[in-house]
């Protein structure tokens, strides 16, 4: 799966009624273009957290190419088809949006690097991500991640407000529920309590049966 561009294409709002105007005459939605030729329309919110972008400024960088292609569409009877290409070659990205771009790739490359725990006993309530770690607090994460980029890559550190929006927007926590711990599972884990093999596979067959029968 590879992106090569991304897409935003002018849609024409519609009325209510005949005697309500429409608040505005165009809106945004996004897509991304394969390399296959394919394109398929993503969640905006979605798009715009993943690059730790604000609406303010989304609107900004596109605000020129609505403008420009509502001027030309005038004389096309598919106006709301008119398709604006963001990150062109006609139209480069500020070295500040590429900057915050590759600084979140490198916060999600380093995070996919943690080792995960699964809360299998509260799935259907819990859809964070927990970090199996002896980290304690958010902080001390970022020192850690710090660390890796100076020694590692001998890069620019992020900044930590970027690093902890990374971590809301990939709903990543350090800190399990209590409800979400079990002791064999822990114990068998991390070695402190001697959990044996046997009573270890005994245990994770009694939960699948568990979960088969509900």
């Amino acid at each position: 799966l590879v992106i090569t561009r991304t897409i935003v294409r002018r849609r024409k709002s519609t009325k209510i009624n005949n005697d309500t105007p429409a608040k505005k005459n165009y809106g945004r939605d996004i897509y991304l273009s394969l390399s296959d030729g394919q394109k398929y329309k993503v969640c905006r919110t979605f798009f715009l957290n993943t690059l730790c972008i604000g609406e303010d400024t989304f609107k900004r960088w596109t605000k020129h190419d609505i403008e420009t292609s509502s001027k030309s569409s005038e004389t096309k009877m598919d106006n709301h088809n008119s398709i604006l290409m963001c990150g062109s070659a006609t139209k480069k990205t500020s070295p500040r949006t590429n900057k915050k771009i590759q600084d979140t790739e490198l916060v999600v490359t380093w995070l996919n690097m943690l080792p995960k725990v699964p809360s299998h006993y509260c799935r259907k309530s819990s859809n964070r991500i927990y970090v199996e770690s002896t980290f304690l607090s958010v902080s001390e994460m970022y020192k850690e991640f710090s660390r890796w980029v100076k020694e590692e890559l001998s890069k620019e550190v992020p900044r930590d407000t970027l690093f902890r929006r990374v971590l809301k927007n990939e709903n990543i926590y350090i800190h399990k529920p209590r409800k979400d711990q079990c002791d064999i599972c822990t114990g068998h884990k991390t070695k402190i309590d001697a959990v044996d093999e046997i009573t270890y596979q005994n245990h994770i067959q009694r939960k699948d049966n568990a979960r088969t029968e509900k």
